[in-house]
């Protein structure tokens, strides 16, 4: 096998998603490796190192035993006994992983390999608690204290969260997450106890089944698409090289650091102890920057402004204005809403009027906004948040606003009709047939 340099490759790291509990998976999967060209030479936390060698048949099995050393990677005494004893059998001693050994043999018909269930199970039980269920549980509880923070966010803050498509991708990732920590744990530890049931009546531990083995492989699905998530997501096509590049150079520093940390301390329990300390420290650095990405990102993905050939609205269509003018726009949507957004400026770059126009995809969710924005301070994405309003009668609205804070009067509105909502906020003086004139044009396509 050569690789794009032309040299032979003589090793290589895989990445296994296959459970550690699922011997039998183990056993398969690697005699199809075997019969590939490549044989099992050891396994690390994050990734497994494999031989080239020549294509043959070969029966792999998985042995556990409570004697192995905590922090050395080569047998102790009492193994040596043992392995011994297998190797008279037909199979070779192979690797370890904590108290797990891995036998291979090329007979035809191997003797049985022997297993000891007690063993087996409690060997499990200790590498998994560290392994596997600790960082799951971090992952669960971190992830849906951030769906809640972000939950609480859309419901506090409809306005500004319904048609941000971000915050939604962030909720719907940070779910998924969640939910595949919580089905992971409670599969292993339904296995778990049902095995234990079967040991103490004398039986083998249970078989793992094939809809746990499919969701077995899933699990760096979406750890990594969380990955691009939070680092690759790019405000706009302009800057996705960029933010692109520095994601896959951190992810990739993460995981040199792990193979580094792996390559000193070795294999034994102690070193996964202290590499299973620094993945828990890594997911949850990833839910902290999940966090601050969320309540921090509107600098990060905000979208440029341009200027806008035909807005519904410009000051000219109210009254005569002096000098000349330009409109930037931006625009946002989702399933629940789109919103356009406008400022008219004068030469010296002073706003002269801005208004949002929100679509609502449902009469349910009019209520809500309208709400959000009356009571709840929500500011439309202005600096400015209003805690009161008095009530206007506008023939082109259903209903109209016009919005105050600490009791000081601004030039700006909330007009609602159907399922249309306008902010509209005027930097000088209209009068109220201006008002009228521009609130007929801002809902007339409502």
């Amino acid at each position: 096998m050569y690789g794009k340099g032309g040299f032979y490759m003589k090793t290589k790291y895989r990445l296994e998603s296959i459970a550690f509990y699922d011997t039998e998976a183990l056993a398969a999967h690697l005699g199809e490796m075997a019969a590939l060209g490549w044989e099992l030479e050891s396994v690390g936390l994050l990734l497994w190192k494999y031989r080239k060698i020549q294509r043959e048949k070969r029966t792999y099995g998985i042995t556990f035993f409570p004697d192995a050393s905590e922090v050395k990677d080569s047998p102790t005494q009492v193994q040596s006994d043992f392995i011994e004893e297998q190797a008279e059998k037909g199979w070779q001693y192979v690797t370890q992983w904590n108290q797990m050994q891995f036998f291979q043999t090329t007979a035809e018909h191997p003797a049985p390999l022997f297993v000891n269930e007690n063993q087996r199970l409690d060997a499990i039980k200790k590498s998994m608690a560290i392994t596997f269920l600790l960082p799951h549980i971090l992952l669960l509880f971190g992830f849906l204290l951030q769906v809640a923070y972000n939950a609480k966010q859309i419901y506090l803050h409809p306005l500004h969260y319904i048609t941000d498509s971000v915050a939604w991708w962030f909720l719907l990732i940070q779910t998924l997450t969640a939910a595949y920590a919580l089905v992971s744990c409670l599969t292993y530890w339904r296995w778990y106890k049902k095995s234990l049931a079967a040991v103490k009546t004398g039986g083998n531990c249970l078989p793992v089944k094939k809809g746990q083995r499919i969701f077995a492989k899933i699990p760096y699905l979406p750890l990594g698409f969380l990955f691009l998530w939070c680092f690759l997501l790019p405000p706009n096509l302009r800057t996705l090289v960029g933010n692109a590049s520095s994601g896959i150079v951190l992810t990739m520093a993460v995981l040199g650091i792990l193979l580094l940390g792996k390559t000193l301390l070795g294999n034994g329990k102690a070193a996964s102890a202290v590499l299973s300390c620094m993945a828990v420290v890594l997911a949850v650095s990833v839910v902290f920057i999940n966090h601050h990405l969320t309540i921090a990102r509107d600098p990060i993905l905000a979208k440029p402004l341009v200027l806008a050939e035909n807005p519904p609205l410009t000051m000219e269509q109210l009254k005569e204005v002096e000098t000349d003018t330009y409109v930037t726009f931006t625009e946002n949507s989702t399933i629940f809403a789109a919103a356009q957004s406008y400022t008219q400026w004068d030469g010296a770059k002073n706003p002269i009027m801005g208004y949002t126009i929100l679509d609502l995809s449902c009469e349910a969710l009019v209520d809500t906004c309208v709400d959000a924005s009356l009571h709840r301070r929500d500011d439309w994405g202005t600096s400015h948040p209003y805690d009161s309003q008095k009530s206007l009668t506008l023939d082109s609205a259903d209903a109209a606003w016009q919005l105050y804070e600490d009791g000081q009067t601004w030039q700006t509105y909330l007009l609602q009709k159907d399922k249309r909502l306008v902010y509209l906020s005027f930097y000088e003086h209209v009068t109220p047939e201006e008002l009228e004139e521009a609130a007929s044009v801002l809902l007339a396509e409502s």
